[in-house]
């Protein structure tokens, strides 16, 4: 008796959290219907342009913020992705044209031969990347980001605090970080390291967050997401001060 009823509180709970699951993929699609509809010229880019074809697997995020007071932001974006095509030569992502690139590096080398102009960063990787072999390319930049998103990057102040925070959705990404808005293109995993003063507090508002390991030695907030997302649901994270 007690096994049996062991075996149906098991696939009780099995089916429940496929039907979770369920739920959640639904509404995962249909959020990329409802916001594929704003800008579907923005989406087409993504299937013809070959700069565009590959699929993003991983991003380490690491944002720096000195003065809560302003919107300036610093950062390193690494991705991790696999071409999809023969002769990937370029790869691009979309920033705002407002802010500024330092330096790329691809395979420790730096390269140098890079443009933004029209909300994209274009690189030029001066080699052919295998097709279906995962690389990796780190990003450096900086600059005042404009709101041009629903929220998607506010410096603002609470109880007379300053406080920085972001929501991105649904094409918000690229005014702050370099990234790849492509509603069908889902990033499985995420590492963010926030670095800010020391009275503030940095938190993401995720549904699928899985870890936080706290602050490191440096003062800097590193989490970890282990599920498929879009760029904008990658960073919808606030800067609230501690009290």
């Amino acid at each position: 008796m007690k096994t049996s009823f062991l075996m149906i509180f098991s696939l009780i709970l099995l089916f429940s959290f496929q039907s979770i699951e369920a739920q959640n993929e639904s509404c995962s699609d249909l959020k990329i219907k409802h916001f594929s509809k704003f800008n579907p010229e923005l989406q087409k880019k993504y299937k013809e342009k070959a700069s565009f074809q590959y699929d993003l697997k991983y991003h380490r995020l690491e944002f720096f913020f000195t003065d809560i007071n302003t919107k300036y932001i610093k950062g390193k974006i690494t991705s991790y992705f696999i071409p999809k095509t023969s002769n990937f030569n370029q790869i691009s992502f979309d920033l705002a044209n407002n802010m500024t690139v330092d330096s790329v590096f691809l395979h420790q080398n730096k390269i140098t031969n890079f443009t933004l102009s029209n909300d994209e960063l274009t690189i030029n990787l001066g080699t052919i990347l295998p097709q279906s072999t995962l690389d990796s390319i780190s990003v450096f930049y900086r600059g005042v980001p404009d709101a041009n998103g629903f929220g998607s990057f506010e410096q603002s102040t609470h109880n007379g605090v300053p406080i920085v925070w972001s929501l991105s959705e649904p094409y918000g990404a690229k005014d702050w970080w370099p990234c790849k808005q492509s509603l069908d293109d889902k990033i499985d995993s995420i590492d963010v390291y926030v670095t800010n003063p020391e009275a503030y507090k940095a938190a993401r508002r995720i549904a699928y967050f899985r870890n936080c390991f706290g602050r490191n030695e440096n003062g800097t907030l590193e989490t970890s997401t282990s599920y498929s997302c879009l760029s904008y649901c990658n960073c919808r994270y606030k800067l609230f001060v501690i009290f």
